[in-house]
């Protein structure tokens, strides 16, 4: 699609955004970046399609906060915790963040690469051997690196089977959570600290993300969401986890975790070569999207598209899911989660009518 036709396409989508508030949720192609992102606007906008949006997808509840110039502008929630006590949800209330997790972690990691504590080039065999991989030959060259950037060949979650490499580690993209869990057991051996730790000390604390855990935390109990089926029933209660996954078991609010994603944003604009270092496509995903190119770099998806660089992410605990996306060069993002199985099916209708911009990841196999 040229650069013509996407601009074509922006003007109809800004058009359909003027005319009703039932229009307003059949967006679905791309428009550009939304310019009034003042907190009553852009408060008004989302009363305005998100509960329909809700009752459509079948999601109790959601959390959604927004950033601009890398400033957190609004945090705003909506519907239920849970549907069998109908107890509003919260800007503190605190939602499963699953795949989330991932940039929080690699974050830590670059910080310890820069105070030496890891090389990310150096094989992890050398710092631990992992499993029963370590006889296959290929294994010897999985670094840091190549695990953030989820080149490992290593399968998402081994489900109890043995433990195979699909191809030799950097060739190609292939999401990994193992290879994750794998770089914390090295980051803990090398620390001597859990991952929680390791993660209080390099990102939480210093950011003041009070509302943010691997773990569980006691303090969360009053005020958690539950999850729920994709019809919107009730399902199960919130992970508690003891020990901490770095891939999956992040337990924090959208307000929090839009703390993270505007220190990205800030830090990049000031050239910081830490978070640059982690903006940089190392793998690419596909290259076959309409509106751009999707790839990895250390931590984050990017997407590479006529208006600049983005970086996302989204998660998916099953009854949990949620997503992060920004634009690098405006500094303007959004960090939503959702307590209900479909809760990414109508990610497209809230990126589009909270920040816009043109977002390859909407048709990214797992973003559903």
């Amino acid at each position: 699609m040229t650069i013509c036709n996407i601009r074509n396409l922006q003007i109809v989508a800004s058009c359909l955004l003027l005319i009703s508030c039932e229009t307003i949720y059949q967006v679905k192609v791309p428009s550009p970046y939304i310019n009034d992102t003042d907190a009553e606007n852009l408060s008004t906008r989302m009363d305005a399609f998100i509960p329909a949006l809700m009752a459509e997808e079948h999601i109790p509840g959601i959390s959604i906060s927004v950033v601009d110039d890398s400033i957190v502008v609004l945090s705003k929630s909506y519907g239920v915790r849970n549907v069998n006590y109908q107890t509003a949800v919260k800007d503190e209330t605190v939602f499963e963040f699953a795949s989330l997790s991932k940039p929080v972690f690699a974050l830590a990691v670059l910080q310890l690469s820069e105070k030496g504590v890891i090389d990310l080039d150096k094989p992890l065999l050398e710092y631990l051997a992992f499993w029963n991989i370590a006889s296959d030959e290929r294994s010897k060259s999985i670094t840091a690196r190549i695990v953030l950037s989820h080149s490992t060949g290593l399968p998402n979650w081994s489900g109890g089977h043995q433990l195979r490499l699909a191809f030799t580690p950097g060739e190609e993209f292939s999401y990994s959570g193992m290879g994750y869990h794998y770089l914390q057991r090295v980051l803990e051996k090398l620390t001597g600290k859990p991952l929680q730790q390791i993660v209080e000390e390099e990102v939480f604390s210093p950011l003041k993300m009070t509302n943010s855990s691997f773990v569980w935390n006691s303090k969360f109990k009053d005020n958690t969401s539950a999850g729920h089926s994709s019809e919107g029933e009730y399902s199960r209660e919130l992970w508690r986890s003891k020990k901490g996954v770095s891939a999956s078991s992040l337990l924090s609010t959208a307000k929090d975790y839009s703390i993270f994603l505007a220190h990205i944003l800030t830090e990049y604009s000031k050239g910081n070569p830490v978070i640059a270092n982690m903006a940089v496509p190392i793998t690419q995903v596909k290259n076959d999207e309409p509106w751009g190119r999707l790839s990895w770099g250390l931590g984050w998806g990017i997407e590479e598209t006529s208006e600049g660089k983005n970086i996302w992410h989204w998660g998916n605990n099953n009854e949990f899911r949620s997503l992060v996306v920004a634009n690098l060069d405006r500094g303007i993002g959004l960090v939503y989660v959702a307590n209900s199985a479909s809760g990414l099916k109508p990610v497209s209708d809230i990126i589009q009518n909270t920040i816009g911009g043109i977002h390859p990841l909407t048709n990214f196999k797992y973003v559903h």
